[in-house]
């Protein structure tokens, strides 16, 4: 999604060069040991390489945000982009997917919020870096979680072991039992890379993101994006006024009501 834009250019042609180095790697051993499977062999780098010298134009957004997504700074994820990442097996992890294209000015609103995996990612830096010679919440920043300030990290921890974020909060339960909880199972061991099942259709506890959504069915005539509501006739709507106000006088009740009408008693 940075690919593009020049403050990231530096970060871009680092991660390509780490990805055919990974490449190379795999090739190299392979060929002196004789083998056909390597450990440096990584599920779709040919891909991820493609996608790394692909030239994305700018184009519309596939979905409208909506006016608290817009409120937040989030910025809308352009087709050519989506499309991209709706057709490569390099994003087949559904719950890794964005659900917009970043935020525009606003990146303290991000730094605030602590999402489900940097919760378990703090509380395995807390098993890990505890004892250290260094403060170990600098090191929790550095290596784990570079987006958290270490004083930000400390007050998570502080307010996560008070139960703030509720008894089943990772940083909860590792303090009061000293064992760090699992990751939750979020999509079926069979599939993904390396099945047949793509694992965008396998995905538990995560929906897809609407983006996502609505170019799997952009070919359905009948397709509605949740986000999109439809707008009923003018002669729907008199319709439905008339039902909620009409009163019959043959019986006191409601249209399309069993109900009686409330009665207004007025003082003698």
């Amino acid at each position: 999604m940075s690919k593009n834009k020049e403050e990231f250019s530096n970060i871009v042609h680092e991660n390509y060069a780490l990805l055919k180095e990974i490449k190379q790697l795999a090739d190299h051993e392979k060929t002196m040991l004789g083998i056909e499977k390597s450990y440096f062999e990584v599920p779709h780098v040919d891909d991820a390489l493609r996608i790394a010298q692909l030239q994305i134009k700018p184009s519309g957004p596939v979905i409208q945000l909506t006016k608290f997504e817009r409120g937040k700074g989030l910025l809308p994820l352009p087709r050519e982009l989506a499309t991209v990442m709706s057709q490569s097996p390099v994003f087949c992890y559904t719950h890794l997917l964005p659900t917009s294209a970043g935020m525009k000015n606003n990146g303290e609103f991000m730094r605030k919020i602590f999402t489900p995996p940097e919760d378990n990612l703090l509380c395995l830096g807390l098993t890990q870096m505890q004892g250290h010679l260094h403060p170990m919440y600098n090191l929790i920043h550095q290596y784990m979680l570079p987006t958290k300030h270490p004083e930000q990290l400390k007050c998570r921890v502080s307010n996560a072991t008070y139960g703030h974020y509720g008894p089943n909060n990772p940083i909860y339960v590792y303090q009061r039992t000293g064992v760090v909880p699992p990751s939750p199972v979020i999509c079926d061991p069979d599939v993904g890379p390396g099945t047949d099942a793509p694992n965008h259709f396998a995905v538990k506890l995560r929906q897809v993101p609407d983006w996502l959504h609505a170019l799997q069915h952009e070919n359905d005539p009948k397709f509605v994006p949740k986000r999109e509501k439809v707008k009923p006739s003018p002669k729907k709507v008199k319709q439905i006024i008339k039902s909620r106000s009409v009163v019959s006088l043959n019986n006191g009740l409601m249209i399309g009501t069993s109900k009686t009408p409330t009665a207004i008693i007025l003082p003698t």
